[in-house]
């Protein structure tokens, strides 16, 4: 492996065999210590074997969010099989486009899976169909495969804001790169005991020693949960630490969590969806002893940025959306996308970011870049600033117009839930969600006086959100809700 480090497999064992008693993941309806889940890795191991997965197969993994979804993936990197994941929300069309592209040699899934898989051509013509729940009664697998550092481990296939999911291949040394990154990121600790929404950030817990609590909310509604079920999980567990993303946070910080709830609190890492300064001085204020990390990354390159949540807070949203400073390891470069305008496209490379493939990918000066469909711009002291996605930029009369500065603007207005920019025909339409009670003529004078020249305010009662955090508009459903507010 890199710079001859032990692999994620090994990190993990190691783990496991000294905190043998520790808890490692409390989900809604189980739990289990890091003795008791290597033992269950190492027995599903034995059991994905006899059924004749072997050393870089491809395995779908259709395992609702649980202990028994990482059982089988790490038993699966186990045998140096490949685990493929596909987004909750994506639909059993997109599932055979996946399936095409990704061509799995199995599927494990629980009884109900095996059942779709029969009926669903997709599934159908997956040759091996094999039940999570089997492996109880078999002998652990005691020598695992010799992995390599290029073996794949995990394939993903994300949606985003797109309608079509893209198919991400990441290897065993990537991962163990990303491991040894984030660790330093998060400032992780074996005594933490974190609440989580982010799933990925689990195995990061798992190789630290330190205890997952999974939320107990409805991944397909991120937005709908009850507060006081997650309150309840803080002080059973005795959470310290919390990953999630900025929409679950801030229903936290809405529901007024008791004091010494929050007090309890001293880690909070979120990203994946914009973080605005109010949004920042919201968590902090909520969470006074917590130290926030916002991450900006994306599906292919994580972390790509880091900043601080008082500097954040403390920020304005003038030019750009403030993201922090570059992470060391990862390469930054704006693609120009108009004349004379600092704003473009943001490219990045190195270790931390997926380059294999060629989707979304370009070649600058001879290097291979990942193209992230954001815009932003780099500052002098080398911050990185976002002003959306590069779909979502306004051209007015030869002037780009950013939807996040004008959100960050617009949001400073206590009757405004969120506010945004969006191009209608030839229009240019500020899109507003009002609080409740907030009176809509104050709003549109006062919004009229943040000199953007936009045509009309639309009034809607809510925005469309992407299904994975719930915290970035999906701007092409947003325009097709305008069009029906407006007159014809």
């Amino acid at each position: 492996m890199e710079h001859n480090q032990p692999s994620v497999v090994e990190i993990l064992s190691s783990v496991a065999k000294a905190n043998a008693n520790k808890l490692a993941i409390v989900d809604k309806s189980d739990t289990t210590t890091f003795g008791k889940l290597e033992l269950a890795v190492r027995k599903t191991a034995r059991y994905l074997t006899e059924k004749g997965i072997q050393r870089q197969d491809r395995v779908l993994v259709l395992v609702p969010l649980s202990i028994d979804l990482y059982r089988v993936t790490l038993a699966l990197n186990y045998i140096g099989a490949a685990a493929i994941f596909v987004e909750d929300w994506i639909t059993f069309q997109q599932i055979g486009a996946c399936c095409e592209a990704a061509k799995p040699k199995a599927v494990v899934t629980h009884w109900k899976g095996l059942i779709y898989s029969w009926l669903k051509p997709a599934l159908r013509r997956i040759p091996l169909k094999i039940n999570l729940a089997g492996y109880a009664n078999k002998a652990p697998l005691e020598v695992a495969p010799q992995l390599r550092p290029e073996d794949e481990a995990i394939v993903s296939f994300t949606s985003g804001t797109s309608a079509v999911p893209k198919m991400l291949v990441r290897d065993f040394q990537f991962l163990n790169h990303q491991f040894y990154t984030l660790r330093e990121v998060k400032q992780s600790r074996s005594d933490e005991v974190e609440l989580l929404t982010l799933p990925a950030f689990l195995f990061l817990n798992l190789a630290m020693g330190s205890t997952s609590v999974l939320a107990d909310f409805n991944k397909l509604k991120p937005d709908h949960f009850e507060p006081q079920k997650i309150a309840q999980q803080i002080v059973k567990h005795k959470v310290n630490s919390i990953c999630a993303s900025p929409s679950f946070l801030l229903k936290l910080c809405n529901a007024g969590l008791d004091a010494p709830i929050k007090s309890t609190i001293k880690n909070i890492t979120t990203g994946g969806a914009p973080v605005f300064p109010g949004d920042a001085a919201q968590m902090t204020e909520h969470f006074p002893n917590a130290k926030i990390t916002v991450i900006y990354g994306s599906s292919e390159a994580e972390p790509i940025s880091v900043a601080d949540g008082v500097a954040l807070a403390t920020s304005t949203v003038v030019d750009g959306l403030f993201a922090g400073q570059i992470h060391p390891e990862t390469e930054v470069r704006i693609m120009q996308i108009a004349e004379k305008q600092p704003v473009g496209e943001i490219l990045v490379t190195g270790p931390n970011v997926v380059l294999k493939g060629e989707q979304n990918k370009v070649v600058v000066d001879g290097k291979k870049w990942h193209r992230t469909g954001d815009s932003g711009y780099l500052a002098e002291n080398g911050a990185l600033y976002l002003t959306g996605p590069i779909a979502a930029l306004v051209d007015c009369e030869g002037q780009l117009w950013s939807p996040f500065i004008f959100e960050g603007l617009a949001n400073k207005n206590e009757a405004v839930t969120r506010a945004t920019l969006v191009k209608v025909g030839s229009q240019l339409i500020a899109a507003v969600v009002a609080k409740k009670g907030g009176d809509k003529n104050r709003i549109k004078n006062d919004l009229m006086k943040l000199a953007v020249p936009f045509d009309k305010v639309v009034f809607l009662d809510s925005f469309p959100y992407d299904h994975r955090h719930g915290g970035k508009i999906k701007y092409t459903e947003l325009e097709q809700l305008i069009k029906v507010k407006l007159p014809r």
